[in-house]
């Protein structure tokens, strides 16, 4: 890209952004030290919102680095909530289970 990036190009590096920093959040977490800390809640490691930041700013940094545009760092901004409703979606129960039928009290 040369000079300010277009609106096309915001768009295609924010989705492209976003899925990337959501599959390294995803990754990272398969770690086993890394599960440790999220299964005792500790922040970052446990919090979609913390992780989905810090992941999508050095994402944005790597991709204004390798591409050498400092632009491209605007892209970060909307690739943010990108990333966040892909961690959702790929973290919530697709099939919840099934619930016992109530019974009336007496």
């Amino acid at each position: 890209m040369n000079g300010q990036p277009t609106s096309t190009d915001v768009v295609a590096w924010a989705l492209a952004l976003g899925a990337t920093a959501a599959g390294v959040v995803l990754a990272i977490r398969q770690v086993p030290a890394v599960q440790r800390w999220m299964f005792a809640r500790k922040k970052p490691w446990a919090c979609d919102i913390c992780m989905g930041f810090w992941s999508t700013g050095f994402a944005a940094c790597v991709l204004a680095v390798s591409r050498f545009d400092p632009s491209l760092l605007l892209v970060a901004g909307p690739a943010y909530p990108v990333t966040l409703w892909l961690l959702r979606k790929l973290q919530e129960p697709t099939r919840p289970p099934r619930l016992p039928p109530l019974e009336p009290h007496a």
